[in-house]
């Protein structure tokens, strides 16, 4: 089981269904994932939340993840929480909860370096891309360095979504000659490791800002998903 517990209020109380959940259907292991704040908030909701699937019968442990030491081009952190039911065969060892397949850096660059531009591609979502012009202030006007990485991709920018250069020469700077847009779906996608081929609807290819940025990025829960994988081949068969 897997779920996101980002929008917990003032009294938990959407972790703490989600521990009647596990405590029901005692599944051999579970994951929650959060955001980075989670381990720097005053009273440690961090501790109380893994107390609390401890007493239902689970080892629980967390992790950091940062994005870019997985192949993932952005800056986004995030804390997966991963509990395994007491109820097994094998014990587990220390940082038996640790995800470390795929510890790559990519960067931006490497997942835009198929693409045409917009003017010139037959890819629907390269294509489109908001028209929202930039601002002072306010979430989405960085413009992204194609040898770094990117920001996170929020669901909430829409079309303020971050800008880079339309323009095919290499050096990514921002320059009086150069013309900028927001970044198109397909780049939005692909910063969040969406597969270069998915197809998303013709009809609401300018909501996909807003799919894409609710979306675990699907690589990193692939990594979690063959870290599950594992534990359940290692500690229930």
């Amino acid at each position: 089981e897997m779920v996101d517990i980002d929008r917990t209020n003032s009294r938990g109380t959407l972790y703490k269904s989600f521990v009647e959940v596990v405590k029901k259907v005692q599944p051999k292991i579970f994951v929650a994932e959060n955001v980075y704040g989670l381990l720097t908030m005053k009273n440690k909701p961090i501790q109380q939340i893994m107390k609390d699937f401890a007493e239902v019968g689970y080892d629980v442990e967390y992790q950091v993840i940062y994005c870019p030491e997985f192949g993932i081009p952005q800056t986004r952190k995030r804390v997966i929480i991963m509990g395994i039911s007491q109820n097994r065969k094998v014990d587990i060892g220390h940082h038996w909860n640790m995800i470390t397949k795929n510890k790559t850096n990519c960067c931006v660059g490497k997942y835009f370096e198929h693409l045409q531009e917009p003017h010139l591609t037959t890819d629907v979502s390269q294509m489109v891309y908001s028209k929202a012009k930039r601002l002072q202030k306010g979430q989405g006007q960085t413009e992204i360095d194609l040898s770094s990485f990117a920001p996170t991709m929020r669901a909430e920018h829409h079309g303020n979504i971050e800008f880079r250069r339309h323009s095919n020469s290499r050096i990514n700077k921002t320059e009086s000659n150069m013309i900028e847009r927001r970044l198109t779906v397909r780049e939005v996608a692909l910063i969040q490791t969406f597969p270069p081929d998915f197809i998303f609807s013709k009809r609401k290819v300018m909501t996909a800002y807003k799919y894409i940025g609710n979306a675990v990025p699907p690589l990193l829960g692939y990594l979690i998903a063959d870290k599950v994988a594992e534990l359940c081949k290692c500690h229930f068969t």
